[in-house]
């Protein structure tokens, strides 16, 4: 979704719910980082020079983000999970998140939507679980 994700998730016996969102919050923190990096360098370059100090594409940045590479904040600070017990229940919540998309009006098939495990595109294990 362009605005939230859901995810299906099974932690493992070390991890916790919250250490598994944390991995994923931060590993996707990271590389949005990255890439926000890579692409001011070639803005750059094409526009002829680098941009002044604390400035991103020349639009100023707020002190205190100066320097981390931060332009605004990507997550929520919280998440809300549910329990899912037996598989008639992962089943309903499986259809729920593969159906949103369509829900909200940006595909007609779930299976169009290029971020959905409804897409042939991913691998799951949802088999195991069901």
């Amino acid at each position: 979704m362009p605005d939230h994700v859901h995810l299906l998730i099974v932690p493992n016996k070390r991890n916790t719910i919250s250490d598994v969102i944390r991995h994923i919050k931060g590993a996707f923190s990271r590389e949005l980082g990255k890439r926000l990096r890579e692409h001011r360098q070639i803005a750059s370059a094409v526009a002829g020079g680098i941009h002044p100090p604390g400035t991103i594409f020349g639009t100023n940045v707020p002190r205190r983000f100066r320097g981390r590479n931060i332009i605004g904040k990507i997550w929520q600070d919280s998440f809300h999970d549910r329990l899912v017990r037996d598989p008639q229940e992962l089943c309903a919540e499986l259809q729920y998140l593969e159906f949103n998309p369509v829900r909200a009006e940006l595909v007609d098939d779930p299976k169009s939507y290029e971020f959905s495990s409804a897409n042939k595109k991913y691998e799951t294990d949802l088999e195991k679980y069901l």
